[in-house]
Formats: C-alpha cells, structure tokens, sequence
C-alpha cells in the first residue's frame, strides 16, 4: 500500500511538474513574410483587389502570429491616395480592414492583427545628385493614368521623369513611401511602440563590410 502511495504521488508530482513546465515555455511564434510587389493606395479602398485576396487566403490559411509585409506604400501627404482624415501610414491598417477581416474562402476564418508602420527612404528626395545625370530632382511627378496599373511592371509604367527622380531619392522610387513595409502582430501580443526603431536615417557607410563608391 505505501510503495502503491508513493509511486501515485511520485507520478501526481511529476506531471504538475511537467505541467508548471509547460506554462512557462514561451509560446511557439509563426512568422510571415509577404512581398505584396508595388501595392499602393488606390488598391486598398476596398476588398475586391485580386492579388490582395490571395495574399489575405494564405494568411487565413497559415495564420501567422506576426506578419512582415513588403511591397506596401506607405501613404503619406502629396502622394496620390492620401487620406488626411486617416493620418500617414494607414494603408497597413486598411488591408486588414477590407481583405484579413473577411474571409477569403469557404471554411477559413478572418484574422485580426495590430499594424506597426514607419515611414521608409523609398522614393524620399535627398536634394543631391544621386545618378550622377547632372541634375537635381526633388519633384515627383504625377503617375501617368495610362500606365499607372500595379499590376505591370514598375519599368513598363515609369517615366523618364519618375526615373530621374528616383535615381536622386535615397531610396529607388517613383514616389515618397513607394514599396514600404509593414508589421502586423496578434493582437495578443504586444508592440513595443516606444522602443521601435528603424534603421531609415542609418548612413550605408555605417555597414558593417559596406562597400563605397570610389571618388
């Protein structure tokens, strides 16, 4: 009867053990990184943008629990789609809004998340002579309607201007925030927003290895 007890406790102890173990294991995180190409505003004022919705099936699907968006502009005043009642950087917010908060296909479930987003160097104008072409550009000029499809290749649909401005920015773009990213994180995780940083304003030579334009 005692060896009986004992071997009962040994085991009652050993799986409360095994359970107080379990509870202070840091839970498993997937994470997702999706390049999106060259989304801009005017894709994102409502659900229906095709490449959008595959993009929202695989995340229904895998369900990550943080997201790394790629390819996403981020909106900011002056640039085509700005909405000025919604402040800068509310693109990353509306694709969750129209396309992750509805579900994409029969038997998949909508998902939720929290945005982080910042502004980025892509099409931003840095006032030098980047290109080495002679010339300053620091206006963007205005997307040609005819040829301002995300859908065709940024080349197809570029300027000779847009391409001039680009090569002063301090980043390649057609426009300031063009291809931006963007964090999504479950809600039941917590952004750090007072301690995000990005690295926009970090000079290349600062690289660790950076290779450097020969004068």
């Amino acid at each position: 009867m005692i060896r009986a007890l004992l071997a009962l406790f040994s085991s009652v102890a050993f799986a409360h053990a095994s359970v107080l173990a379990a509870e202070h294991q840091p839970p498993d995180i997937r994470v997702a990184v999706v390049d999106l190409g060259d989304i801009r505003s005017d894709a994102l004022v409502d659900g229906s943008h095709p490449r959008l919705r595959g993009a929202a099936e695989m995340l229904h699907r895998l369900r990550p629990n943080a997201v790394l968006l790629l390819g996403i502009a981020y909106d900011r005043p002056g640039v085509d789609g700005y909405v000025e009642a919604d402040g800068p950087g509310a693109n990353a917010s509306r694709f969750v809004e129209h396309y992750l908060r509805t579900p994409q296909a029969a038997g998949l479930r909508a998902i939720d998340y929290e945005t982080f987003v910042a502004p980025v160097n892509s099409g931003m104008p840095s006032g030098f002579d980047l290109d080495n072409d002679g010339s300053v550009t620091t206006e963007f000029p205005p997307i040609d309607p005819t040829q301002q499809s995300i859908d065709a290749p940024d080349s197809a649909r570029r300027s000779d201007e847009a391409a001039s401005y680009s090569g002063d920015a301090w980043g390649p773009g057609s426009f300031p925030g063009q291809r931006g990213m963007a964090l999504l994180v479950d809600p039941r995780l917590e952004i750090l927003r007072d301690q995000a940083r990005t690295f926009q304003r970090l000079p290349w030579s600062f690289m660790p290895g950076a290779f450097l334009p020969e004068p």
